[in-house]
């Protein structure tokens, strides 16, 4: 049975986008706090790094519970899309969350010797395989999540800002996975500009427009 939009998830819609856009404005102050030089997390020691990390953890189920309320605000004939790009989203979050939090528990727990051994595994530098996940879950997986997302919101004004965010942000993002396809990764930066500065906007304009609407009604009365 498609889910609905209810009072209950206008509720979840309206506070997992403001979170989203919270933690965000805190990660990109943290960051610019402790930049260095390069690509953020790789370069930044702790706290500014275990902060960072925390954020990621904290901001993954707040993304998912976000695309659910897309899910349930999209009228029947576009929920192939936001069913798509909810799934999408379940996995992006789920592999960055898990080596963040590994990289958090586990990693800081091992001792020289064996930190050593497992370099190639979880050291957060290029290459290795944690940071390789990390950039597909970002780059490929979440910029799939919000072009998929984007031909939901059709109509007014608001609606069209909100696909036009979604649409560059997830543009942004698969263009980043040119860096570590081709091993430059400033490349990357194009990612982060489109999950880290785009993708908070429309967060905002995502809790703006469920503010707006109308809890007991689907998109389908609310799009013209």
């Amino acid at each position: 049975m498609p889910l609905l939009w209810t009072p209950a998830t206008r509720r979840v819609g309206i506070c997992s986008a403001s979170a989203v856009l919270a933690l965000s404005v805190v990660y990109m102050m943290t960051g610019a706090l402790g930049l260095k030089s390069g690509y953020i997390v790789a370069t930044l020691g702790d706290p500014y790094r275990a902060v960072l990390e925390a954020i990621i953890v904290i901001i993954a189920p707040f993304a998912v519970a976000l695309l659910v309320a897309v899910n349930a605000y999209s009228p029947d004939d576009r929920k192939v899309f936001s069913f798509l790009a909810l799934t999408f989203m379940g996995l992006s979050m789920g592999v960055t969350s898990s080596i963040h939090f590994v990289e958090l528990t586990v990693a800081r727990r091992l001792g020289h010797v064996a930190a050593g051994q497992l370099s190639s595994l979880l050291e957060f530098r290029w290459p290795s395989v944690a940071f390789g996940l990390d950039l597909f879950a970002w780059d490929f997986l979440f910029g799939l999540s919000l072009l998929l997302a984007a031909p939901v919101f059709q109509g007014d004004r608001l609606h069209r800002a909100v696909r036009v965010c979604l649409s560059v942000g997830g543009g942004l993002c698969l263009a980043g996975t040119l860096g570590p396809v081709l091993g430059d990764l400033r490349l990357q930066w194009l990612a982060i500009v489109g999950y880290a500065g785009v993708f908070p906007l429309a967060s905002l304009l995502l809790a703006i427009l469920f503010l707006r609407s109308k809890s007991s009604e689907s998109f389908h009365g609310e799009g013209a």
